[in-house]
């Protein structure tokens, strides 16, 4: 497989600027190591209504991403605890 196009919906930069600088730059490796290269790799597929989305954990962090061809679009970065409620009200 060749590398995948990242993209950022929306409200995902609302998203990073509320994490601090050091957690900002682990999700940014993160992406650029694992989601261009072989995202069904790294990622878990999600179940129930979450459904057709996949997780990337980066510490307590997650990554919320949809896979379409060779374009990894990020819906929603956060902690665990609230990121898959946040995702779900996004649509």
């Amino acid at each position: 497989m060749g590398a995948f196009k990242i993209v950022y919906r929306p409200d995902v930069k609302k998203d990073i600027v509320s994490i601090p600088a050091q957690g900002q730059r682990r999700i940014r490796t993160a992406i650029e190591a694992k989601l261009t290269s072989c995202p069904l790799l790294y990622g878990v597929p999600l179940h129930g209504n979450l459904k057709g989305f996949h997780k990337l954990r980066v510490g307590d962090y997650r990554i919320i991403f949809e896979i379409e061809e060779q374009i990894v679009t990020i819906h929603c970065i956060g902690l665990r605890k609230d990121v898959y409620s946040k995702v779900e009200g996004r649509g």
